[in-house]
């Protein structure tokens, strides 16, 4: 059970809110600030209110910044602003129609899930959000963190948030320029569900530790001098570790981290590269 919060339903939400005029990616920020407000309870015409005559009015001017804040606005200035000015701004809009669009999507997508269930949620919408927005996800500098949080649950739950809250709006809205395209966003899945599906079926496995094995494993499809590299032999050291045989090793290479890398022929050659390493 979470601890409660020191501040006010407003306030919340008025922090959630402000996670989008930073200058940095906000989309991702968006699974967050619709949970916050269908946990607050409120409305989606309350929250384009409080976006609008509210939150705009003080935050908008770090949009055109040039050395905006990115890393997030402290509580405190931020409230005392708030309170400071709320009610004396004019309506206005500054953000994307593509923002107020997914993130009316998602407050309605949330506001159907069970209270109980609401961070468990939006856990899993970041992380596929994180996915999302990039044409080949193995190239995603963080794609193993996200797949770890995803890792947590079954297929069944991973791709029902997919399918019911992230996929429809992504490819009404949220495709922009330079992200996946719907048919690279489509392949995508497929891989990632296959290897979730190879994650079920490793029934007396612990799925944390299967994940971070194949995690390892992945380098030597993304460094093709491992051996050549420090880090070839921190993978041969986690190999060892592990207890894992050099079969179990390119059975691996083969299933499932070729569904999702899929040039397993030159992960082999790595791997043999690596096994001259040994004493």
């Amino acid at each position: 059970m979470s601890e409660p919060s020191p501040y006010t339903s407003q306030e919340r939400l008025w922090i959630a809110l402000s996670d989008l005029f930073l200058d940095t990616e906000v989309r991702w920020s968006l699974p967050y600030v619709a949970r916050v407000a269908v946990e607050e309870e409120f409305s989606w015409r309350q929250v384009c209110h409080i976006l609008d005559y509210e939150v705009t009015p003080v935050l908008a001017p770090n949009l055109y910044d040039i050395a905006g804040e990115w890393a997030g606005f402290p509580d405190d200035w931020l409230l005392a602003q708030l309170h400071q000015r709320s009610g004396d701004g004019k309506g206005q809009r500054e953000l994307s129609v593509q923002l107020y669009d997914a993130l009316e999507f998602l407050h309605g997508h949330l506001s159907k899930i069970p209270n109980a269930r609401l961070r468990e949620e939006e856990s899993r919408l970041s992380a596929l959000l994180k996915f999302c927005f990039e044409p080949v996800w193995t190239r995603l500098g963080s794609f193993w963190t996200w797949t770890r949080v995803l890792a947590q649950w079954s297929t069944e739950s991973v791709e029902k948030s997919f399918q019911e809250g992230v996929r429809s709006f992504i490819f009404r809205q949220l495709v922009y320029a330079g992200d996946a395209s719907s048919f690279q966003l489509t392949e995508n899945w497929g891989r990632f569900r296959g290897f979730l599906l190879w994650l079920d079926a490793q029934q007396d496995a612990d799925r944390e530790e299967a994940t971070r094995c194949c995690e390892e494993l992945a380098y030597l499809y993304s460094v093709s001098d491992l051996s050549r590299v420090p880090r070839g032999r921190m993978v041969l050291d986690e190999i060892a570790k592990r207890g894992l045989t050099d079969s179990r090793v390119e059975a691996l290479l083969r299933e499932p981290l070729g569904g999702l890398y899929r040039d397993v022929e030159s992960a082999l050659e790595v791997w043999k590269e690596l096994q001259a390493l040994r004493p």
